[in-house]
């Protein structure tokens, strides 16, 4: 108990100062971003040139990094008409098994779901269609800044097709349920996004199941501690979004705290690198004091959703990704589902980076209880499928990427952390609407 006091202690002091964890001289900022693009196999990946802030230039897509994102695209498409749609459909129909939104004979068991049904399973998958979807998580990952340092640190280094051999590999075993989970994910999380009746349903019957069979005593240690620390803020969610209101303060500790739970962890584990990135974003959270200069600001409820303040939250939102998507990465390929679906992950222009949060949430409830059913074989007929969702393969033992996906995290924290000095030091603003 001392030594995690000790460390706790270490972490919170990090967090609260100026500097990165590691004692020593910064790296580097983000490389050199060259002008021009690649043509590649996945057309739908325009030329993109994405606002960060009012103080840098607008990021390119530099070659190498849109080369690696159309390969991983490439990839599922591939797996896709390898598998098939009709086993795309019977895997999909095994997850919602799974999560208890199907019965036995595939009947919705959540009635709000019933009436639109075929919005989030159709009874028949199109081709097009998830082509689509996987064009959509594409064109977001070169939207986002820090993806696209990663993905050129990625591509310079001499064996990075080793890594895409991995894909060719393991692809059949941990792929097809990737893209089926990530279709009905897609689909639960912007239905619950649209419409808080239904997550507030869903929540209440999954809540039900959980109690009725009494699983949180059966959870480990870590897992209920994870279990507890998102249910309380998805409960409050739900509740405010369903209000209409909440407090200009919600979320102020309960982010920080949440971040900091997974910085813990990689502390543990040796990720310095990666949890410098979540001491960064556990500063500048929201719900405190307006800022126009960082658009920082409180917490509200606006179009149906909560909007949350960061400073300079667009970037937030951005190295929330590539720090969350490193974390989740080291537990296994279908995790990252989470924060690739276009839901979570088109949050670019206008209103929509305020609301990242909510749908980081909400997607985060799905797969929480999807999680929680995958441990326990509580209904065997409707288990699904046999084997867990959550299968690690393809990223199994790759030290060489994590310690690159590591460094590109610190350097983009580093950055982000210099972009909300230099926006509080200048005269210009980032009003928020």
């Amino acid at each position: 108990m001392k030594d995690l006091i000790t460390n706790w202690l270490f972490i919170a002091g990090g967090a609260l100062s100026n500097q990165p964890i590691r004692p020593g001289t910064m790296r580097p900022g983000l490389p050199t971003l060259e002008p021009g693009l690649v043509n590649s196999s996945v057309s739908a990946i325009p030329e993109l040139r994405v606002v960060r802030n009012l103080h840098r230039p607008k990021h390119e897509v530099t070659p190498g990094a849109k080369t690696i994102i159309n390969a991983m695209a490439a990839a599922l498409k591939t797996q896709t008409r390898a598998t098939g749609l009709g086993n795309i459909r019977c895997k999909a129909v095994g997850l919602m098994k799974k999560m208890r939104l199907f019965d036995e004979c595939g009947i919705f068991l959540v009635p709000e779901m019933e009436a639109i049904g075929e919005s989030i399973l159709p009874a028949e998958l199109k081709l097009k269609d998830i082509d689509a979807l996987i064009d959509r998580m594409a064109v977001a990952m070169t939207e986002n800044e820090y993806a696209v340092c990663l993905f050129e640190k990625v591509s310079q280094k001499d064996d990075w097709s080793d890594l895409m051999k991995r894909f060719d590999e393991f692809g059949p075993d941990e792929l097809p349920v990737f893209i089926a989970y990530a279709v009905i994910l897609q689909n639960l999380t912007e239905a619950m996004f649209k419409d808080v009746k239904l997550l507030s349903a869903s929540l209440t019957y999954w809540l039900k199941i959980v109690d009725e069979k009494d699983l949180t005593k059966h959870m480990s240690i870590p897992f209920r501690v994870k279990y507890e620390s998102i249910m309380y803020p998805a409960k409050k969610y739900n509740e405010y979004v369903s209000k209409g209101e909440c407090p200009e303060d919600f979320a102020k500790f309960l982010l920080p705290l949440n971040i900091m739970e997974a910085v813990i962890f990689d502390v543990f584990r040796g990720n310095l690198d990666n949890a410098y990135a979540g001491f960064e974003l556990a500063k500048h959270g929201t719900g405190g004091a307006a800022n126009p200069k960082t658009g920082a600001g409180s917490t509200r409820v606006t179009n149906g959703a909560i909007a949350t303040g960061q400073d300079l939250v667009e970037s937030w939102d951005d190295l929330y990704q590539v720090w969350n998507a490193f974390f989740v990465a080291t537990f296994g390929t279908t995790y990252l589902v989470n924060l690739l679906i276009p839901q979570v992950s088109e949050y670019h222009g206008g209103d929509k980076p305020d609301a990242y949060a909510y749908n980081r949430v909400i997607a985060l409830i799905v797969t929480l209880f999807m999680m929680t059913f995958d441990q326990f074989d509580i209904d065997a007929d409707l288990r699904g499928d046999t084997e867990s969702v959550f299968v690690n393969k393809i990223l199994a033992e790759q030290k060489d990427v994590f310690e690159i996906w590591g460094e590109a995290n610190y350097e983009s924290a580093a950055l982000y952390a210099q972009d909300v000095k230099d926006a509080n030091r200048s005269d210009q603003l980032n009003c928020r609407g």
